[in-house]
């Protein structure tokens, strides 16, 4: 359907929106990315995503611009990473839902491209017309899936700057993604690997900053991470916000 800008409206077309507009709000972070991707590739993947889910649903979507950053505390071992207090993150969120609520807008869905804001969102609390997607399992197994179709090996740890995120961003935005040939990331897991990245960083794991292996990334791929995770995203909108 109808994909809105909010950054791009006018005050008289906001008011103007139609009576079932749904909102969606992306969420992403700016954190360390290994040598290769940019520090806003979750921002950059959300923005795009939304425009994606956004053309899946039969209703009007207004997008509202990605909040400035995340929770990052994992990454901050590398420069550049911008982290927000969770605190802070609950008074961006609950003040955008209130502008959408100013607006006559009550279907709100919030989602996001960044693997450290989902623990977030499953605590998020708000009315009961804002759907949060907090499972970060069912995230990536919807990335993997996608990426295993095209014939990409894709080993279990790859959640940051692999091939995963890297085939994405040589869809979404080529001309941002660096030489990746010689990238190594973390590929060998271990019991309680997640549980150490969290709570001392990933820099444990990989002085890259990166799991997974982007080696293997091809814009193919990307492209169907990004199409299955749009409609696993679309459907989830119309099964919450009915």
């Amino acid at each position: 359907m109808t994909a809105i800008s909010l950054l791009e409206l006018t005050w008289p077309a906001a008011a103007a929106l139609p009576n079932d507009t749904l909102g969606l709000i992306p969420l992403g972070a700016i954190e360390q990315h290994g040598p290769h991707l940019p520090l806003g590739t979750d921002l950059l993947i959300a923005r795009a995503l939304a425009r994606q889910v956004a053309e899946l649903l039969s209703r009007p979507v207004l997008i509202s611009p990605c909040p400035t950053a995340g929770l990052s505390t994992h990454h901050l071992a590398f420069p550049g990473t911008v982290s927000l207090q969770p605190a802070a993150l609950v008074a961006i969120l609950d003040d955008i839902v209130d502008g959408y609520h100013r607006m006559g807008v009550t279907g709100i869905a919030i989602f996001s491209a960044h693997g450290g804001n989902f623990a977030f969102l499953a605590e998020y609390e708000h009315d009961r017309d804002v759907a949060a997607f907090s499972d970060r399992g069912r995230y990536f197994s919807t990335m993997t899936d996608a990426a295993r179709a095209t014939g990409l090996d894709i080993p279990s740890t790859d959640e940051h700057a692999g091939a995963l995120e890297t085939s994405q961003a040589l869809a979404f935005f080529p001309e941002l993604v660096g030489d990746h040939a010689s990238v190594q990331g973390f590929v060998d897991a271990f019991d309680g690997w997640e549980e150490e990245l969290f709570e001392h960083g990933i820099q444990v794991l990989s002085d890259q900053g990166v799991l997974g292996d982007p080696q293997a990334a091809t814009a193919t791929a990307g492209h169907a991470i990004n199409t299955a995770l749009s409609q696993m995203l679309a459907d989830g909108v119309r099964e919450e916000l009915k």
